[in-house]
């Protein structure tokens, strides 16, 4: 079972997960349902998990390196709103 955390998730943060052996969730402090997973492998994850009305979902939003934190955020609000209206979403693979 993955260990759980919560901090502000940034660029720093994220590539200091890399240093880790061990699978970890890392959610953020400053937007509820959006975090980053770090896997054995070394593949860092972003997701977002939420509540809907079809109850709760979890959303990979992409592949650290190839979109920034940042980006990630953006993505993030968008796909809680669209959870939270009740849009069915896809859960993407990275």
């Amino acid at each position: 079972m993955p260990k759980l955390s919560t901090q502000k998730i940034s660029k720093r943060m994220v590539d200091g997960l890399s240093k880790h052996g061990d699978p970890c969730v890392v959610w953020d402090r400053d937007l509820p349902g959006f975090g980053v997973r770090f896997y054995p492998s070394g593949r860092i994850t972003y997701v977002v998990q939420s509540r809907g009305p079809s109850g709760s979902r979890r959303v990979t939003l992409g592949k650290h390196g190839v979109i920034t934190p940042y980006q990630a955020r953006k993505r993030a609000a968008v796909v809680i709103g669209r959870i939270k209206a009740g849009e069915v979403l896809p859960s993407r693979r990275p």
